[in-house]
């Protein structure tokens, strides 16, 4: 990395990294770690990224073509296989676009 007079470019430029040591408990407080104060604002992302999973299940298997259909199975695997996505530990619901 190129250095003028002792410091990085990055430094010069006021830019803040984590290097390959460091954690994210050592990181500023400006440092966005997402979830990590205020979960409920994942909701709406976790919701989505459930829609997109429904939608999808929808696509693939033809059985789950209705939406009656399509949330019994998805209300069944849920109680079933609650630990399937990581994200299922803070968000099970669905929004209605999907």
């Amino acid at each position: 990395m190129a250095t003028t007079g002792g410091t990085t470019w990055r430094e010069t430029a006021g830019i803040q990294t984590l290097g390959p040591t460091d954690d994210h408990a050592t990181a500023p407080a400006s440092y966005p770690l997402h979830g990590a104060f205020h979960r409920s604002k994942l909701h709406p992302l976790l919701e989505r990224i459930n829609a997109y999973l429904m939608r999808f299940l929808r696509r693939e298997l033809k059985r789950l073509r209705s939406k009656k259909k399509a949330l019994q199975y998805w209300k069944r695997t849920v109680a079933r296989r609650w630990g399937l996505f990581v994200h299922w530990a803070w968000n099970t619901s669905l929004t209605t676009a999907w």
